[in-house]
C-alpha cells in the first residue's frame, strides 16, 4: 500500500511539473504611433504584457530576442525585463522570478522620423527547462504624420477591436461630421460622412493597423483600428 500511494504521489508530482510554470497575459501586442518630423526625432513605440510566476519554487527565467525585424538602419528595438531595461544591441538576458512574483515586460521600438514596420519576437523560457517557453511577438507600426491637430479630443469607442469584418463606432462628443481611415503609410483608404453609432464594413481593409480620424467643427478624435 505505501509503495503505491508512493507511486502515485510521484506521477502526481511528474503530471504538476509538467504543466507551464509561468505564464504571459498576452503573446501577441502591438505598438504604433506617428513618426518623427526629422532624423533627430526621437520615437518611442511602447507595448507591454504581465508575466508571472506559477511555481512553488524560485525561478530563473531567460529570454532571447530571436526575430528583429527592423525596416531600416534608423529604427532600432530594446527589451525590458522585470529586471532592468536592455540596451538595443542585447538580445539575451535572464531574470529570477520568486514563487508569487510577477512583474511587466516591455518592448521597444525607436522608429525617428521613418514611417514603417517592424517585428520582434522574444522567447521566454525556464533556464531548468527550455522546453517550457512562451514566444512573445511584437509588432509595429509608425505612421506618417497626416497633419492630424485634434482641437478637442473626443473618446471614440470601437466595437470589436481587433476585428474582421464589421465594427461600430461612438463618441462621447461627435454626433455627427466626418470619418477618415489612414493606411500606415499616411494614406485614405475610406472617408464619409459619420453619424454616432455607425457600423462600418472593413472586411475589404488589408490586414493591420489602422488610424482612424471622426471630426466635426468643434472636434476630433483618433483612434486606432486593428484589422484582422
Amino acid at each position: 500500500m505505501f509503495k503505491r500511494i508512493t507511486f502515485i504521489f510521484v506521477l502526481l508530482m511528474a503530471a504538476f511539473s509538467a504543466k507551464a510554470q509561468f505564464k504571459v497575459t498576452n503573446d501577441s501586442l502591438y505598438a504604433y504611433g506617428y513618426a518623427g518630423t526629422s532624423s533627430s526625432s526621437f520615437v518611442d513605440l511602447e507595448a507591454e504584457t504581465h508575466i508571472y510566476n506559477l511555481s512553488f519554487n524560485a525561478e530563473v527565467i531567460k529570454w532571447v530576442r530571436t526575430t528583429n525585424q527592423l525596416p531600416s538602419s534608423e529604427w532600432t528595438s530594446a527589451v525590458c525585463d522585470i529586471v532592468a531595461c536592455r540596451g538595443s544591441d542585447v538580445d539575451t538576458g535572464s531574470f529570477v522570478f520568486n514563487p508569487g512574483d510577477s512583474g511587466i515586460l516591455f518592448f521597444h521600438f525607436y522608429t525617428k522620423n521613418v514611417n514603417a514596420s517592424g517585428k520582434m519576437v522574444v522567447r521566454f523560457s525556464r533556464a531548468a527547462n527550455p522546453l517550457d517557453y512562451v514566444d512573445v511577438v511584437t509588432f509595429a507600426t509608425a505612421w506618417k504624420p497626416v497633419g492630424i491637430n485634434p482641437v478637442n479630443t473626443a473618446v471614440t469607442s470601437i466595437a470589436p477591436n481587433p476585428a474582421k469584418n464589421t465594427v461600430v463606432f461612438t463618441n462621447t462628443l461627435i454626433a455627427s461630421g466626418q470619418i477618415e481611415i489612414y493606411n500606415a503609410m499616411g494614406q485614405i483608404v475610406l472617408s464619409m460622412d459619420y453619424t454616432n453609432g455607425m457600423q462600418l464594413d472593413i472586411q475589404n481593409l488589408s490586414s493591420g493597423i489602422y488610424t482612424l480620424k471622426i471630426s466635426d467643427d468643434l472636434n476630433t478624435s483618433i483612434s486606432k483600428i486593428i484589422k484582422e
